[in-house]
């Protein structure tokens, strides 16, 4: 869970106390990047028994629409458990580490991945966060979902976390509330007719599939 903190302190601070506490961080993280780093202190106290809350364990660079601002290079965390953001300041410690605030996100390119903040942006009331989505011919779009659940064990005295990923796939048209379940064939070809050969050459024989690298690769060949 995030939590405002001051590192290098013993103590913490409310959510009140945030501007005093960037304008202690001014000379750490520097005047000209504060527009990116408006958001609360993170740290991540997981105990984990194997796998952790992240899309990627690893810091990776990535490209991120920020405050109606493009920030280029940035070292971005994907927090599955909570569908948060987290951005690493260059030039700083390992200890410090910020949780943007998701509605000021448009969208974040990740290894390849372009997630993008769909709340409010359809007319689908279940569609809220980060979506890796992929523009489709004929306004159809395709998003995946990766999220994780938490499973907590005792030892000893210690609780330990560990997290699984799950995926959720769907195709969109015109961004409104018609939602389609994308590990169906029918549902492809019903919206995307003109590509029923893409369509069948990833399915095959099978009417359903769950495998995220077939679906990814299919909704690529069919960019618009």
């Amino acid at each position: 869970m995030a939590i405002v903190l001051i590192t290098g302190s013993s103590g913490l601070v409310s959510a009140q106390d945030e501007n005093q506490t960037y304008k202690q961080f001014d000379h750490i993280l520097g005047e000209t990047n504060l527009k990116i780093y408006s958001g609360l202190f993170f740290k991540d106290d997981d105990l984990l028994l194997e796998t952790d809350r992240y899309l990627f364990s690893d810091y990776k660079h990535a490209e991120v629409i920020y405050n109606n601002s493009v920030f280029y290079g940035y070292p971005i965390k994907y927090d599955l458990y909570n569908d948060f953001i987290i951005v690493k300041p260059k030039n700083t410690g390992s200890n410090i580490a910020i949780q943007l605030v998701s509605s000021n996100i448009e969208s974040v390119n990740l290894e390849g991945i372009h997630l993008k903040n769909l709340t409010g942006k359809t007319t689908h009331k279940d569609i809220v966060g980060f979506y890796d989505t992929i523009e489709l011919i004929d306004n159809v779009s395709f998003l995946v979902k990766y999220y994780k659940t938490k499973n907590e064990y005792i030892k000893g005295s210690d609780v330990y976390q560990d997290y699984k990923l799950h995926y959720k796939f769907y195709l969109i048209k015109d961004g409104n509330e018609n939602l389609y379940d994308a590990t169906k064939k029918e549902n492809w070809t019903t919206l995307l007719p003109t590509k029923e050969a893409h369509i069948l050459n990833a399915f095959g024989t099978s009417k359903t599939t769950d495998d995220l690298a077939t679906l990814k690769e299919l909704a690529t060949s069919i960019i618009e």
